[in-house]
């Protein structure tokens, strides 16, 4: 008698097929010195501050066979160094970058983009500004972007009022 449930081969078998059907893979592009979408006044380069810290950036565009799912067909290298850039208040490039290609492949599923790390570079003047409010109000569109605006003490405490009200 033979018995019953799934043999070794058809798990087998079936994490072989699920490694065929999804693969992926994350290729460095390069190390780059300076990496900017800005325009920086290189004649005030003496000025200009190293972060202590890296940060990083990326843009994904993911599809669902061939619809786009976040509205976007192809990633944007130039908005993964923005995204890295405008972390830090004042920051106008990238020092010692590395930026990496990535992809994820299903017959379902596709997702592609780009990662970058690399250490700000800070223009004091930029980074100086004072902002016109300490209330920034962040949200994130469907399209998975983030918007930010600045509300005043009674605009903030409004919205504050309306969001504890609808999740009571």
């Amino acid at each position: 008698m033979r018995k019953k449930g799934i043999g070794m081969r058809k798990i087998f078998v079936g994490c072989l097929m699920a490694a065929v059907l999804a693969t992926g893979c994350t290729a460095r592009l390069g190390h780059f010195t300076v990496v900017s979408t800005k325009n920086i006044d290189w004649s005030r380069a003496a000025e200009l501050k190293r972060a202590s810290q890296k940060v990083q950036g990326s843009d994904n565009a993911l599809m669902l066979i061939f619809i786009p799912l976040n509205g976007t067909w192809m990633p944007h290298l130039d908005t993964a160094i923005d995204n890295a850039i405008e972390t830090v208040p004042g920051g106008v490039a990238l020092l010692d970058a590395v930026i990496h290609s990535k992809f994820f492949f299903t017959y379902i599923i596709n997702s592609s983009g780009y990662v970058i790390e690399g250490t700000p570079l800070i223009d004091p003047t930029l980074a100086a500004k004072p902002l016109p409010s300490n209330r920034i109000y962040a949200k994130m569109g469907k399209d998975g972007k983030i918007s930010t605006e600045y509300l005043s003490e009674e605009e903030y405490l409004k919205r504050r009022d309306s969001l504890i009200a609808r999740s009571r």
